[in-house]
């Protein structure tokens, strides 16, 4: 994960989160259960440490906490600022370890470059974890006796379904009587 910095625009946003958090009396462990995410990551967006990439995220944040309408507008105004700060913050490490011009003129070297630099090979295999997959994957195949024959899925509508038979009537149907065996 690139990390925000101390952007104003991340602070001012990280405070109305905390500000809301406090003000609603829950903890985050019961927050973060309720948004269905991680005690960890709540704590990082209300500490400015992280920005939820999605503002549906932090709406549910905010009227779990009871914000007002007029809240809930000003702290989407924070979290595009907050946001757009992110993206200036993961472009930045991105021209920095890429070599193009920083924002400040310099020039950095690209990650790899250098004298002792290696030119870039496939990695080879592990063994080990080919011999598993191999053993695993022999093992898991059917042998001829049992083999069934496969089922191949296609995309498009379903095939047909035949026509249910017609079961003769009990007493006085319209059907047409049973064929007599000679």
């Amino acid at each position: 994960m690139v990390g925000v910095g101390n952007a104003k625009e991340v602070d001012d946003f990280a405070e109305r989160l905390r500000a809301l958090k406090e003000r609603s009396g829950r903890s985050y462990g019961s927050l973060a259960t309720r948004l269905h995410v991680s005690t960890s990551t709540l704590h990082r967006y209300c500490n400015g440490d992280a920005v939820p990439a999605e503002y549906a995220s932090v709406e549910r944040f905010a009227r779990l906490c009871g914000a007002t309408p007029e809240e809930l507008l000003a702290l989407h105004r924070r979290w595009i600022l907050a946001d757009a700060s992110r993206h200036r913050a993961r472009e930045a490490d991105r021209e920095g370890a890429g070599g193009r011009p920083a924002a400040d003129g310099t020039a950095s070297a690209p990650r790899g470059a250098g004298p002792t630099a290696r030119p870039r090979t496939a990695p080879r295999p592990n063994p080990r974890r080919t011999r598993g997959a191999v053993t695993v994957s022999r093992a898991c195949q059917p042998t001829h006796e049992t083999a069934t024959p496969t089922r191949r899925t296609t995309l498009g509508p379903p095939p047909p379904r035949p026509a249910p038979a017609r079961m003769p009537a009990a007493t006085g149907g319209t059907s047409p009587p049973p064929a007599r065996a000679r």
